[in-house]
């Protein structure tokens, strides 16, 4: 009779995944991410497949449910995308659920004051450290397996992404919170600062611009890194770049899809006329 291979003989990765995007994020190193918002397994195979960094998985803005996410930070394990999850709320039990996941890291929006970015800091690491809620039995644990090397890893791999140029509060509040320790990456955001700073749908308003200007200069003052939203844009990309900048978001996969069919449209239509 064959003998079977007992659990621990078989490949089991240890929990948590090394975060390659937290890695290049410290080396300084350029990372190009896009925002997941299908949540479709196979579209991020496919950003994998693309040579995409890491992947935005964005629960705040559809109604997508945090099953769908899991089954989409699988795909992207499988492809070396480097999976976020972006929750809805700044909550901590949410917070808490999303990295149950297995996800990488979470991007949490509306963090006006530096109590919110606390919290939000506190809700992803294990005590003593922080407040996460322990349960070794779960995806993102390793189905329990060594729980006390385990924690450690987690607070060290997971990532806290904030987003705080979403309200005067925040814009205002942005030194302060710049000074919580334990943030990761700070969003130099367009469409939310555009419309509290009266310039909706208008990212390049000299307005909106000196406000990400400035946020980008206190960022370097506390050694807090920033991603800028281009959309792939390469001139935008560049400008962002020789600003200090190294992680670009450069779209969605939604995104990607309308503009390929509305090119596709507009082109056999245009041949047809």
């Amino acid at each position: 009779m064959t003998q079977m291979a007992s659990p621990d003989e078989r490949i089991r990765p240890q929990r948590p995944l090394e975060n390659r995007f937290k890695r290049r994020l410290k080396a300084g190193e350029v990372s190009v991410g896009v925002y997941g918002d299908t949540l479709h397994p196979t579209i991020v195979e496919a950003l994998g497949t693309a040579g995409v960094d890491f992947v935005v998985l964005d629960t705040e803005h559809n109604g997508y449910d945090l099953h769908q996410c899991t089954e989409a930070v699988r795909a992207a394990e499988l492809f070396g995308i480097t999976p976020l999850v972006r929750v809805w709320d700044n909550n901590p039990r949410l917070i808490n659920k999303a990295l149950e996941t297995g996800a990488a890291g979470v991007v949490v929006p509306h963090v006006d004051t530096p109590e919110l970015a606390r919290q939000a800091v506190e809700a992803t690491k294990y005590p003593p450290v922080g407040a996460r809620g322990v349960h070794p039995g779960t995806r993102a644990a390793g189905f329990g397996g060594n729980w006390n090397e385990t924690w450690q890893r987690a607070n060290e791999e997971v990532m806290v992404v904030l987003q705080p140029l979403e309200s005067l509060d925040g814009i205002k509040n942005l030194d302060a919170i710049l000074q919580v320790p334990g943030i990761d990456l700070i969003s130099l955001g367009t469409g939310d600062i555009s419309q509290v700073l009266g310039a909706p749908g208008r990212p390049s308003d000299p307005k909106v611009q000196e406000a990400r200007e400035n946020a980008l200069a206190l960022c370097k003052q506390h050694g807090v890194p920033a991603y800028a939203l281009t959309g792939g844009r390469p001139e935008e990309t560049k400008a962002w770049y020789d600003k200090g900048v190294r992680t670009f978001m450069c779209g969605s996969d939604l995104g990607f899809v309308l503009s390929g069919a509305r090119s596709m449209m507009a082109s056999v239509k245009g041949a047809l006329a």
